[in-house]
């Protein structure tokens, strides 16, 4: 609106829409709405759960696993949208085919498969520069006020590992606060 109206030349306000943060943000949509419109994260969640979901424990790991490894590439708020209904889906297929007496541990699964959903999105996103917009920004501030940029290999080298532990740590405390042993 600054140029409609007068307030500032377009030539002054032009150069803050080609920022790489505003491209790394673009990217990150245009990624999200290519796996939503090909079904990609459905295939890969269902491909990591036919590897890991032998069994109860394997199946909150596939859908850690899968969250972690989406929320990478496109926010965490999308990641969890097309994650949650996958979990829909299989605990509504679980549920339809447990003995009466393993529903009240299944109850627990169910608390720490949409708990890990949640977290797990947050904790992937933190692993590369695009996976959440407070890591854009923040690369944008460091190079505004220190004139200093952080490469994306060296972002996932200083933040995979830190994040592989923290999902560690978060299905363990998970099983412990929500125990749960249900036979598949």
């Amino acid at each position: 609106y600054l140029p409609l109206f007068n307030i500032v030349d377009i030539k002054s306000v032009t150069p803050a829409y080609s920022n790489p943060v505003i491209f790394l943000f673009l990217g990150g949509f245009i990624v999200a709405r290519a796996l939503e419109k090909t079904h990609l994260d459905e295939r890969l969640a269902l491909t990591i759960l036919h590897i890991t979901g032998k069994n109860d424990r394997g199946i909150v790991l596939g859908f850690v696993i899968a969250t972690a490894g989406l929320s990478m590439w496109i926010s965490n708020t999308a990641t969890t949208v097309m994650m949650v209904p996958i979990a829909f889906s299989v605990v509504h297929f679980l549920e339809k085919n447990l003995k009466a007496d393993t529903l009240n541990s299944f109850a627990n699964m169910q608390i720490v498969l949409f708990l890990s959903i949640a977290y797990a999105a947050n904790i992937g996103g933190i692993m590369t520069p695009v996976g959440t917009p407070p890591n854009v920004v923040f690369m944008g501030y460091l190079n505004d006020l220190y004139g200093t940029s952080v490469d994306f290999y060296k972002w996932i080298l200083a933040t995979a590992h830190v994040a592989i532990l923290v999902l560690a740590l978060m299905v363990f405390l998970l099983r412990k606060i929500y125990p749960f042993a249900v036979p598949l």
